[in-house]
């Protein structure tokens, strides 16, 4: 009798994908997430490390696509429905062809890479989801040991290599919110054991993890730390091991409580403290300098974009489409940036993911990437709620959640190490099914 093994959403599968074609599909995730933004650079843009690794991830998919099973879901429903748009827009675009195009269709075009991510899922056995998630942490690892290097050392790595000039872009560079949401999620799994190790290089590197967080000066990477915290303790209280987990709780927020004569001193915390000025509409010159400035500044910028596209029902409908700069249009640009301190490359996006998009591809387009992303969360609640999830269920869950704060307040998204993290996040959601 032949036999058959199952993939992770529970689709029988009688020749599954072998490990090394599978990690060669996963392989620009793995890289975005050991090496976050200075490894998706190369010395000359608009081609990254990222788009190699997922070239190879291609050929590897294509090599092994006539034994894979391919059963369609609403997920990758949806997603075809908005590649097939992102294509109209694109095309329809295509009077404004130059490498501001290229730029600006960049991290929508990373979605058409969850069409072999969500493939390959429905396709892996067991084993190798298993060797996947011990791959993800030797990744958050690797990261964390590079971050706090710099962290610590800042005048040693700022004489390593140049990686790209108009980035001013050097190796180990870090960046603020991106890196802080990696090191948050590995405080947290290493909190949960997910990433198991002794009991004093626990704490040590706990310790390690909430130096760094606090001191990074990032509003939406707390936000995304926080939220991640909460999973934590809602899923600490399910657990057997109450006792145990009630004090790691209390020994955690102990420490939190050491650190706080820090932490009120840290520039993340003046940034918060700068918001409030902001909501009530009541600033001193003083709380601006603080925080509020940048909070105001954004707000601006984001209601310009909004009164712009406003202006013209094709624009509301479907967007501006790629190429044109929407942002310096506008005038966002101005309420951003100061131009005349100058930077070697202006910003194209809003800060804001879901303003990026609206402005990209309309209504429209927004609508349906939106529809998307509400299916993959309620795909990842209901992996979070089983009480058979994987270590690897609980990694993907909790990254895809933790970069929503930081897409929403930051070019994350827009970046090829954070689209190919919500892509590769979104993808393996989607292909899963509780278990019976």
């Amino acid at each position: 009798m032949e036999s058959r093994t199952s993939s992770p959403n529970g689709i029988p599968s009688s020749s599954p994908m072998p490990f090394k074609s599978v990690l060669l599909v996963t392989s620009p995730f793995l890289w975005s997430i050991s090496t976050a933004r200075w490894g998706s650079y190369l010395p000359r843009d608009p081609i990254f490390f990222t788009d190699l690794f997922a070239s190879i991830g291609v050929v590897s998919y294509l090599a092994h696509i006539k034994k894979l099973q391919i059963k369609q879901n609403s997920g990758r429903t949806i997603i075809l429905i908005f590649l097939y748009y992102l294509i109209l827009v694109a095309v329809n675009s295509l009077p404004h062809f130059s490498s501001n195009f290229v730029r600006d269709l960049a991290p929508y075009a990373y979605y058409f890479y969850f069409v072999p991510l969500s493939v390959m899922w429905c396709n892996v056995s067991p084993e190798t989801t298993t060797k996947i998630a011990q791959g993800i942490k030797y990744s958050l690892l690797i990261h964390l040991a590079w971050c706090s290097l710099t962290f610590y050392f800042p005048v040693l790595t700022a004489k390593l290599p140049l990686i790209n000039e108009s980035q001013n872009l050097r190796l180990f560079s870090i960046r603020p919110d991106f890196d802080t949401l990696l090191v948050a999620l590995t405080c947290v799994l290493i909190l949960k054991k997910v990433i198991f190790m002794r009991r004093f290089f626990r704490i040590l590197l706990i310790v390690n993890c909430l130096v760094f967080i606090f001191f990074q000066n990032n509003r939406s990477s707390m936000i995304s730390f926080a939220l991640l915290l909460m999973f934590f303790f809602l899923d600490s209280v399910k657990q057997k091991d109450l006792e145990l987990k009630l004090l790691w709780v209390i020994a955690f927020s102990a420490v939190l409580v050491l650190l706080a004569p820090l932490i009120s001193r840290t520039g993340v915390y003046e940034k918060f403290i700068g918001l409030a000025p902001v909501l009530s509409n009541s600033m001193s010159t003083e709380q601006e300098a603080v925080g509020s400035g940048t909070a105001s500044a954004r707000l601006r910028s984001w209601n310009s974009i909004i009164q712009f596209i406003g202006q013209d029902t094709g624009k509301v409908i479907f967007g501006v489409g790629f190429g044109p700069d929407f942002l310096a249009e506008s005038g966002g640009l101005r309420e951003l940036v100061n131009e005349e301190k100058g930077s070697r490359v202006l910003p194209r996006q809003p800060h804001n993911f879901a303003l990026n998009t609206y402005a990209r591809i309309g209504f429209v387009g927004t609508f349906i990437l939106m529809i998307f992303h509400v299916s993959v969360a309620r795909f990842a609640l209901r992996k979070l709620k089983s009480p058979e999830k994987t270590d690897l269920d609980t990694i993907v869950s909790y990254l895809y959640f933790g970069l929503i704060p930081i897409s929403l307040l930051g070019v994350v998204m827009e970046s090829p190490f954070g689209a190919m993290s919500t892509v590769f996040t979104s993808a393996y959601l989607v292909s899963y099914r509780t278990p019976a």
